[in-house]
């Protein structure tokens, strides 16, 4: 499939990046789009003037040479405003003389105003138009088209992708959905519960996101779960699957992987099964709703998608990872509110941001400094505060029941990596001369004002100055103690 532009989707804590495809076959089904509205309010099927549009030639691909595919102009023409922006759109069928086969999105593309869209019967691929239209409520095809149908509110292509939701959408049980796309639902406010149906087999990333959603079943048919499809969905309290799914089940409110144990889907009631039945908390599969009762979406879409919605309501919980837990992917619990994280000591590797932009006041974990310290929990990039480790936000940290606020590391350790870092209560650390290694900002703290930390190393200053040092391992300057003089640090 030809990859024609990139897109900016939907953002949690960073920019999520999509590639559209244009690339489909035609098909013979039955087509139950209408070019009759279905509103007491007429609208026009006059195509929107060009300059609402930007148009992107297609020069080279064997197979769509010489057509356009279109999205929605960045700027506003001359004299729109977004409170006279249209409310309709009407795609056009042709540019300059050719075709139009493809409508797309792109980051500054966002039109709130727009609450219906007309394709014609050019269009044979839609991509993210909800990233488009957050606020739509109605799409329509035109009679005769062989590559779009709407159905259940639902704009479904030829392949059987279900491309976008309007209002009150459902999702059709008939066979004619095959798989929900990135966005298809994103930022539906009107629709309460969901049926998956048994022909969905994959759900695309950000399918559901900040959407109002409070249930969803989920039927045999799913095999592949793109991510954090379901980011956001703040008021989401039941999500379950079919006992029949040959791939996934749900327990507590959560969808488990079988083969993997991989926890791939959370909402804001689930409690993650103990016993090992869950060994790996997946990427986003708790994102953007731990602690968050209300976002400010209105003000989202108005700065067109561009940044993490504000949080207009939020209520600090506890966080239970059980025992038999031993990775927490990237991204997995990113934007929370925790009061208490308690973490097992059967964690074995936390990954990169896994814990990106969240408030954490207590880390509770029930290991020991050494295993903490051999997670090797690190900075992805210099200067960087998002970074493995849920101890880097201000938080307190327990090991056992006991705060840590003084480290000694036991003689035989060759390591000392990020896993402290930015751990504002540490006033202490006791090196032994076995270390060869340390790692950037390994005792960093969260704020300038920090208590002051005191280094005592086991060593001579000649071993000191032998050591592999990361960059800014405190912040300002401390004092080195060694067994033979001071070594002033930063």
């Amino acid at each position: 499939m030809r990859k024609v532009t990139k897109l900016l989707l939907l953002v949690l804590s960073l920019s999520l990046f999509l590639a559209i495809a244009f690339a489909c076959e035609p098909s013979s089904g039955d087509n139950t789009g209408s070019t009759a509205p279905e509103s007491d309010e007429p609208i026009s099927f006059e195509p929107t003037a060009d300059d609402f549009f930007e148009f992107h030639y297609i020069a080279n691909d064997e197979k769509y040479a010489d057509t356009y595919f279109v999205m929605m102009s960045q700027g506003m023409p001359d004299g729109v405003t977004k409170e006279t922006y249209p409310k309709d759109i009407i795609v056009p069928s042709e540019y300059e003389g050719k075709p139009i086969i493809g409508f797309a999105t792109s980051a500054g593309c966002t039109k709130g105003a727009v609450k219906r869209v007309v394709f014609p019967k050019t269009i044979q691929k839609v991509d993210n138009l909800r990233a488009s239209f957050p606020n739509l409520e109605k799409i329509y095809v035109e009679e005769g088209s062989e590559w779009l149908k709407v159905k259940n509110g639902c704009l479904i292509d030829s392949d059987g992708v279900l491309v976008a939701a309007g209002k009150n959408a459902s999702i059709p049980n008939d066979g004619s959905v095959l798989e929900i796309a990135e966005t298809a639902f994103a930022l539906c406010r009107d629709i309460k519960e969901i049926t998956i149906p048994d022909s969905v087999t994959k759900i695309g990333g950000g399918a559901f996101v900040y959407s109002s959603i409070e249930k969803v079943s989920i039927g045999k048919g799913l095999s592949e779960w793109d991510w954090t499809p379901f980011a956001g969905t703040v008021k989401l309290s039941s999500i379950t699957v079919s006992s029949k799914n040959a791939k996934y089940y749900s327990k507590n409110n959560c969808i488990i992987e079988k083969e993997t144990k991989r926890l791939v889907q959370a909402c804001k009631t689930s409690v993650i099964p103990a016993g090992g039945s869950v060994t790996t908390i997946g990427n986003g599969s708790f994102a953007g709703f731990v602690g968050i009762e209300e976002f400010d979406l209105d003000d989202y879409i108005d700065s067109g998608l561009y940044v993490f919605p504000r949080v207009t309501e939020r209520k600090a919980v506890d966080l239970t990872i059980p025992e038999g837990v031993t990775c927490i992917e990237k991204s997995a619990i990113s934007a929370a509110y925790i009061e208490n994280l308690n973490l097992p000591k059967s964690i074995g590797e936390i990954k990169n941001r896994a814990f990106d932009m969240c408030k954490i006041g207590r880390v509770n974990y029930s290991g020991d400094i050494v295993s903490w310290n051999n997670l090797g929990l690190s900075h992805d990039i210099e200067g960087c505060m998002s970074c493995s480790s849920p101890v880097s936000y201000g938080t307190k940290f327990f090991i056992n029941g006991v705060e840590v606020k003084e480290i000694e590391f036991p003689e035989g350790t060759t390591e000392i990596t990020a896993s402290f870092s930015y751990l504002s209560s540490l006033t202490k650390v006791i090196i032994p001369s076995s270390v060869t290694k340390i790692a950037n900002r390994a005792f960093y703290k969260y704020r300038p004002s920090d208590i002051d930390i005191i280094i005592e190393y086991k060593g001579t200053i000649e071993q000191w100055n032998a050591i592999e040092k990361g960059y800014e391992i405190v912040s300002g300057k401390a004092t080195v103690i060694c067994i033979d003089g001071e070594v002033l640090l930063g």
